[in-house]
């Protein structure tokens, strides 16, 4: 019993501080778990921030691009156009934007002084001068964005060769380009090889085309910042070339029927007069009143009618024409590719505005220069039973129309007006009036007051008001 007892005075001895020691080793796996949590988060803290900052900067740079993609459209004499101005394009020619004032040219480490490196601003478009010259009213998106026109060199380096071209190679010399001789401007538009055949292809060419015919590719590079972070976008810009031949202010490649006497289609030039755009003072070439597709390869010609009509209701060179249903006076081998024109200006998602069904009391856009919008409706998608019908609208533009349309009493458009399908003016009450010209693929059918006038200062002012697209994107960075 003495032993047991001593026994257990020594266990109850030994087991002293036991508590303590447990109590001490919780503690060290809580402190560690506890450490391990605020590494953790403070971790996934500086992750959620640098994923925040990197994220800004990406959509800086995405700003920067759509800065550059609205300074690239329009009028080349129109404030805050940055593109170049030249009567034909310059080799060397890039611009700057920027959003701030620190910037040198240290930050672009594509930096070239050979080039013109031009800060183009409000209407001084060939500053040489680094200046903040950026559309933001306050400036609260980082980013520069360089502009260029692309090169042969550019194309090889986004794999290019001969065996498989990004472009019809048509300058002469089809050797390969080094950064030191970049080569011939690479061109979107008409094909000078091609005999005018109105088909977009890219190209290079020793001539010189113009803006009407062919414009360059643009690369668009944009560096956006935000906290630190950096991010580098680069885009090619393509524009839908101006030369679009209108042939008469009222083109159709089906048949043509008029009712009634109250119309009037005019193909002298009124090159602006009333005074809402400015042609620069050029008046363009007087057209025949109507033109009317004849394909030779077929041997049934398109029917012609005008029921009511007189001498004085058509205007144009040798007009008034007398009259006497024939088809010869009005008809042609000119086929103007409608569709094609309307596919190559990017629409759908170049348009300004969709319409997506028949309108009463709309108007679009607005008169004067830069004031121009595009207009698109396919009337298949929605379904749009017998076609688009628009009455008591007033446009100013492109009014482009995938189907059928009908245009209405009150109807009034400034600028170019393509359709797919068939077309019919109703033009009862205040009639239709068009300033510009009118294409259709299909038949034409004309009812009521009708008054359409060549004007092809409202033609050039709708084709300026096409949107620029990009034709490829990628994230340098």
């Amino acid at each position: 019993m003495k032993n047991h007892e001593r026994n257990k005075r020594e266990n109850r001895v030994n087991q002293k501080g036991i508590v303590l020691i447990l109590s001490l080793v919780f503690m060290g796996i809580l402190a560690l778990l506890g450490s391990t949590a605020v590494m953790l988060t403070t971790t996934d803290m500086k992750i959620g921030d640098n994923y925040k900052s990197n994220t800004q900067a990406f959509s800086a740079a995405q700003a920067g691009i759509a800065e550059a993609r609205l300074r690239l459209k329009g009028s080349a004499a129109a404030s805050g156009y940055a593109g170049d101005t030249g009567s034909t394009a310059d080799p060397l020619w890039s611009a700057y934007i920027l959003t701030s004032g620190a910037w040198t040219t240290a930050d672009d480490l594509e930096y070239d002084s050979n080039y013109q490196n031009y800060f183009p601003s409000d209407t001084n478009f060939t500053s040489a001068t680094a200046s903040v010259n950026t559309l933001q009213s306050t400036v609260d998106v980082d980013y520069f964005v360089k502009i260029k026109h692309k090169r042969e060199y550019d194309a090889e380096q986004a794999g290019h060769t001969a065996a498989a071209p990004h472009y019809a190679d048509g300058d002469g010399n089809l050797g390969s380009n080094p950064l030191s001789a970049p080569g011939s401007i690479v061109y979107y538009g008409d094909d000078p090889t091609t005999v005018n055949d109105k088909s977009w292809v890219y190209f290079t060419t020793a001539g010189t085309p113009t803006v009407r015919e062919a414009r360059p590719i643009e690369i668009v590079r944009s560096y956006g910042e935000s906290r630190g972070s950096l991010a580098v976008v680069e885009v090619e810009i393509i524009q839908v070339p101006l030369n679009i031949d209108v042939e008469a202010p009222l083109y159709t490649k089906g048949n043509l029927t008029g009712n009634g006497s109250a119309l009037y289609i005019d193909g002298n030039d009124q090159a602006g007069t009333d005074g809402s755009v400015d042609c620069g003072g050029i008046v363009s070439a007087d057209l025949p009143p109507i033109y009317q597709y004849d394909d030779p390869d077929d041997a049934d010609t398109p029917a012609f009618s005008l029921n009511g009509a007189d001498t004085e209701d058509l205007q144009g060179p040798g007009y008034p024409y007398a009259l006497d249903g024939s088809e010869a006076a009005f008809s042609g081998p000119k086929d103007i590719p409608i569709a094609e024109y309307v596919s190559a200006m990017g629409l759908p998602g170049s348009a300004t505005e969709t319409i997506l069904a028949d309108q009463n009391g709309a108007t679009y856009g607005a008169d004067g220069n830069g004031n121009s919008v595009i207009c698109y409706s396919d009337t298949s998608n929605p379904y749009n039973v017998q076609g688009l019908k628009l009455s008591n609208v007033n446009g100013y533009g492109i009014l482009a129309v995938k189907g059928d349309l009908e245009m209405g009493g009150g109807f009034a458009w400034h600028g170019l007006v393509l359709c797919t399908g068939t077309l019919t003016f109703n033009g009862g009450g205040a009639g239709v009036n068009i300033y510009g010209a009118v294409l259709a693929e299909q038949t034409v059918t004309i009812n009521g007051g009708v008054d359409i006038r060549y004007d092809s200062c409202y033609i050039q002012e709708a084709l300026q008001a096409v949107s620029v697209k990009v034709s490829r994107w990628r994230q340098v960075y």
